[in-house]
């Protein structure tokens, strides 16, 4: 049983969109020869590309703990220890 409420799509849209993503293929593949030239050209892009990701991923999770920690979210800054004493002990 199909409901249809306000601004749902028809079936004819549906099957008109299916056929059309299905029916797709890419204009051509990759390049590898192109890419392993690049490589060869420039030995050291993907060791560029690492640590600019490294740093700014470090720059990211310090960025985080300095705020959550300047806004006590969740448990990176001090906690306050309560302590219960029994006073009928001493």
């Amino acid at each position: 049983m199909k409901v249809y409420g306000k601004g749902d799509p028809l079936d004819h849209e549906v099957q008109a969109i299916q056929t059309e993503v299905s029916s797709w293929v890419p204009g051509r593949g990759p390049d590898w020869a192109d890419l392993q030239a690049r490589v060869v050209r420039e030995p050291f892009v993907r060791l560029r590309v690492y640590l600019v990701s490294a740093a700014t991923l470090t720059v990211i999770v310090a960025a985080a703990y300095f705020v959550m920690a300047t806004f006590d979210l969740g448990s990176l800054s001090t906690q306050t220890v309560v302590e219960h004493t029994n006073s009928a002990t001493r």
